[in-house]
C-alpha cells in the first residue's frame, strides 16, 4: 500500500527543514553505497527514483509515512533525524510554553489551523491547559511551516502570556 503523497495529512512543509532532512536521507544511503533505485526496491510500496531524488534535495514535500518508511529502510530513527534537522534549521528551542487550550481553539489565524484542530481534540481528552515542550513546539512548528521562534510570536499572547516563565 503505497503511503499519501498528495498534500493532505501531516507532512514536512517547511523548505529548510525538508532539506535538512533530505541531507540526512541522502547520508544514509550513501553511507550504505546503495543507490536510489537500491533503496526505492527496498520500499514496500511503489516510488520513483526521481522522488527518492527530490526528497534528498529537500525540493518536494515528503508525507509522514513516506519519511517515517524511507528511514526505516536507510536504518534510520525517524525521530533522530527529525530532532537533528530542526536543531540545525531552527537551533534549540530551549523553553517549554504552557497554554491555555481553550483560547488556542479558538484563534483564526489561517496559519495555526493544525494548531487549534489539536487544541480541540485536547479539549475532547479534558485538558485544559498543557505544557507544550521545546521538540513538541519544534515538530508542531515544521507542521505549520514556520520556525518554532514563529510559532511563538504567531500564537496571541494570551494564549501563554500568563503561563510563560520565560
Amino acid at each position: 500500500m503505497a503511503p499519501p503523497e498528495n498534500d493532505r495529512g501531516i507532512g514536512i512543509r517547511n523548505p529548510s527543514l525538508a532539506k535538512a532532512i533530505g541531507k540526512r536521507l541522502r547520508a544514509a544511503r550513501e553511507a550504505h553505497q546503495w543507490t536510489r533505485a537500491d533503496v526505492v526496491d527496498k520500499l514496500d510500496y511503489e516510488m520513483h527514483t526521481q522522488t527518492v531524488s527530490t526528497y534528498e534535495l529537500g525540493s518536494r514535500r515528503i508525507a509522514l509515512e513516506t519519511f517515517v518508511g524511507v528511514c526505516e529502510v536507510l536504518g534510520l530513527v525517524p525521530e533522530e533525524v527529525l530532532g537533528k534537522s530542526l536543531i540545525e534549521t531552527r537551533g534549540p528551542v530551549n523553553r517549554p510554553i504552557i497554554v491555555d487550550l481553550k483560547r488556542l481553539a479558538s484563534i483564526h489565524d489561517n496559519r495555526l489551523v493544525a494548531l487549534r484542530h489539536w487544541a480541540q481534540v485536547q479539549l475532547l481528552m479534558n485538558n485544559q491547559v498543557v505544557t507544550i515542550e521545546p521538540l513538541a513546539l519544534a515538530m508542531l512548528a515544521a507542521e505549520t511551516a514556520l520556525s518554532p521562534a514563529e510559532l511563538r510570536s504567531a500564537l496571541p499572547r494570551a494564549v501563554h502570556d500568563a503561563f510563560d516563565f520565560s
